[in-house]
Order: structure tokens, then C-alpha cells, then sequence
């Protein structure tokens, strides 16, 4: 790089490590009360901590925010939907198998309708934030809102329909907390988001 010598160039760099802080009483709450009631984590809590804490160690932002999604989609359970909607299905899964298609094409329409039966993950995740966290506010949205901008932001991101990088930033930091409120509510005695 090529610098005016009048005046003579100065240069000046910086290093900043931002730190979050958590209060010890909420993590001590959470702890003692798993400890004393026993608490034994289901496989989908174990997958779901483990992808919440990797994602401390993604090299960048989009990669942080896909794990931080997963983990919040290892602990969904999706529900059947009502029996109009599963008789609809079967009625589109018989018009499937009267078609001329390869086994390989009615083999994967009959798959995909399948997955028609249960509510979608969507659904399924408003459902579950819903329940635990109700009408906590994460950003400007409360939780089961957040939790459905934040998975359309996920889609776009993983099906390359890019959002800016303003915009994964920005659902960051309340995904983090929100995703750390899902582990952390069934495991306190009272079952409360509020701490003393």
C-alpha cells in the first residue's frame, strides 16, 4: 500500500473480545435443581446440549446460527395432525399409486406425502417454545414469533436463498438465549424462567 508522507500516516490496530456474562444464581438454580429432582436428559436434550455447545466453537456466523437452529430441531416432536387432514393424505397416496411413475418416483411421493401426516417442524417448534417459554420476549418478538421468523431465516440460509448477514446476525443473540432457555426451564425446580 502506497501512503502521503505529508502528514506522515499513523496506524493504529485494536483487538476486542467481547464477553457475555451469565449471573451464577441462574446457572447454580439450573444445576442444583437437575441434581435434586434426579433429572436424567432424554437422547434429545443430549443431542440438543451438545449442538448448543459446538456452536460456541463455529467458525462463523451462519455456521453458529444452523447449530443453534438444530438444536432447537433435535428437541421437536412432531404430532399427527387431525384424521381430516390424515384421510386427505391417504386419498392423494391412492391417486399416487394408480400413476404411471417409476417405483423410484412412487416410492418417494408416498414418502413425502407421509410426512403430511405430522404437523411440520414449523409448527412443531412454535409449539414446543410455546409451551416452555410462553410469552417471553426474545428481540422485539415473543418467543414462538421469534422462534418462526428465526426458522424462516434458517431456510433461506440452508435452501440458498441467502439473507444478509444483518439479518442472521441480528436473530443471533436472542437465538442463543432462547435456545439456552429450552435446555434450561424443564430442568429448574419450579419450572420458571424467573430467577431471584
Amino acid at each position: 500500500m502506497v501512503f502521503s508522507t505529508d502528514p506522515r500516516p499513523k496506524f493504529v490496530t485494536t483487538n476486542v473480545s467481547p464477553l457475555a456474562m451469565m449471573a451464577s444464581t441462574r446457572l447454580k438454580q439450573a444445576f442444583w435443581g437437575a441434581v435434586s429432582q434426579g433429572t436424567k436428559l432424554t437422547n434429545r436434550e443430549r443431542v440438543a446440549f451438545a449442538l448448543f455447545n459446538s456452536a460456541y466453537f463455529q467458525p462463523s456466523s451462519d455456521s453458529r446460527f444452523l447449530t443453534l437452529i438444530s438444536a432447537i430441531e433435535a428437541l421437536i416432536e412432531q404430532e399427527s395432525r387431525s384424521q381430516a387432514v390424515i384421510a386427505a393424505v391417504e386419498r392423494l397416496k391412492d391417486l399416487v399409486a394408480e400413476a404411471e411413475l417409476t417405483t423410484d418416483e412412487l416410492t418417494s411421493l408416498k414418502g413425502g406425502l407421509d410426512n403430511l401426516r405430522r404437523e411440520s417442524i414449523t409448527q412443531a417448534g412454535m409449539r414446543l417454545v410455546s409451551s416452555r417459554l410462553g410469552t417471553k420476549m426474545y428481540g422485539d418478538d415473543q418467543a414462538a414469533a421469534f422462534f418462526k421468523r428465526a426458522y424462516g431465516v434458517r431456510s433461506r440460509l440452508a435452501h440458498g436463498s441467502f439473507p444478509c448477514s444483518k439479518e442472521v446476525s441480528a436473530t443471533l443473540g436472542p437465538l442463543e438465549l432462547l435456545v439456552s432457555d429450552l435446555l434450561t426451564v424443564p430442568h429448574l425446580p419450579d419450572g420458571s424462567l424467573e430467577w431471584s
